[in-house]
C-alpha cells in the first residue's frame, strides 16, 4: 500500500513495469533477426495500432537501442563480405536512417559481435556498449570515449549524465559523468545482480537483488536521489530478462501479425 511504501503511488501513476518473456510468440517478438537470412528490419511501436518498420542495410545485428521519441538508434550491424564478418557500431536517424555517427573506432572491432548491452541515452548524447566484463561509454558529438571500465549491465540516465553499472563486487554504483563522482545504492541487499532502465524522469532504476535467506531474486525500483526502494515483483529463484518501463496505452494487444510486415 501507499502508507506502508512511499514510492508505491507514484511509480504506479507514473509507468507500468513489463517483463520481457521467452514465452512470447517468437514470430511476433523476433523484432530483430539474427541472420536469419531475412531483411535486417527494426520494429517501433509508437501505440497500441501504431508499428512502423524500417529496412535497414546490413546483413543482421549483434545489438540495438533507441532515444526517446525513437529520434536516435544505435546499432551493431554486420555486412558478409565473402567470409568475413564486418562489424559496424553506429547510430543512425530514425526518420531519415541516416547515418549520424559512426563510432566503430572506438571499440576494438573484433569485439563488436560480443556486445551484450548497448543502451543510448534519452537525448541521443551518450552510448554505452557492453563487452563482458567491461563496458565503454561513449560521448556521440565529440566521439570521445568517457568511460572505460570493468563492470556489467552500464545504464544511461535518460539525460546522458550519470550512469549506473553492477561494479565487480556485486554493487550498483552511479556515476557522474562530468564530475566523476561516484554513489553506491542499495547497499544494504547482499549484492545486486543486474540493473534494467531508469524511469524516463530518471528518477527511479530498476534493480534485480536476491532475497536474503530466501534463494529468489526480486525485482525493486530505487529511487536513485534518496537510495529508498519499491519492490515491484518477485522473479523466482533465478531472475534475469530484460525490465523497461512502459507507457499505460502501449500495454494492448499488438496488432495483427500481418502487419508487423512479416
Amino acid at each position: 500500500s501507499a502508507a506502508q511504501n512511499p514510492l508505491s503511488t507514484g511509480m504506479r501513476e507514473l509507468l507500468l513495469v513489463l517483463r520481457i518473456c521467452q514465452q512470447l510468440n517468437q514470430k511476433r517478438s523476433s523484432h530483430w533477426p539474427f541472420g536469419t537470412g531475412a531483411p535486417l528490419q527494426v520494429f517501433i511501436m509508437n501505440g497500441p495500432q501504431s508499428v512502423r518498420s524500417l529496412n535497414l542495410k546490413g546483413s543482421f545485428g549483434g545489438g540495438l537501442a533507441i532515444s526517446s521519441r525513437a529520434e536516435h538508434l544505435a546499432l551493431v550491424v554486420a555486412n558478409l563480405d565473402r567470409n568475413s564478418v564486418l562489424w559496424r557500431l553506429i547510430v543512425l536517424r530514425a526518420d531519415t536512417l541516416e547515418v549520424e555517427h559512426d563510432v566503430t573506432d572506438l571499440v576494438s572491432r573484433s569485439e563488436l559481435g560480443q556486445v551484450s548491452r548497448l543502451r543510448i541515452s534519452g537525448t541521443g548524447n551518450r552510448l554505452a556498449v557492453e563487452i563482458p566484463p567491461r563496458f565503454v561509454v561513449i560521448d556521440l558529438p565529440s566521439h570521445k570515449v568517457l568511460m572505460e571500465e570493468q563492470g556489467r549491465f552500464p545504464a544511461l540516465s535518460p539525460d546522458g549524465e550519470s550512469l549506473a553499472f553492477v561494479d565487480d563486487r556485486k554493487r550498483l554504483v552511479v556515476v557522474n559523468l562530468a564530475t566523476g563522482a561516484r554513489r553506491t545504492l542499495l547497499s544494504g541487499w547482499l549484492g545486486v545482480l543486474s540493473i534494467g532502465a531508469w524511469s524516463p524522469d530518471g528518477t527511479y532504476l530498476l534493480a534485480n537483488v536476491p532475497r536474503p535467506l530466501r534463494f529468489s531474486v526480486i525485482l525493486v525500483a530505487v529511487e536513485c536521489a534518496t537510495d529508498r526502494y519499491a519492490e515491484v515483483m518477485p522473479l523466482g529463484e533465478i531472475g534475469g530478462g530484460s525490465y523497461v518501463w512502459v507507457k499505460r496505452e502501449l500495454l494492448q494487444p499488438l496488432p495483427p501479425y500481418g502487419v508487423l510486415g512479416h
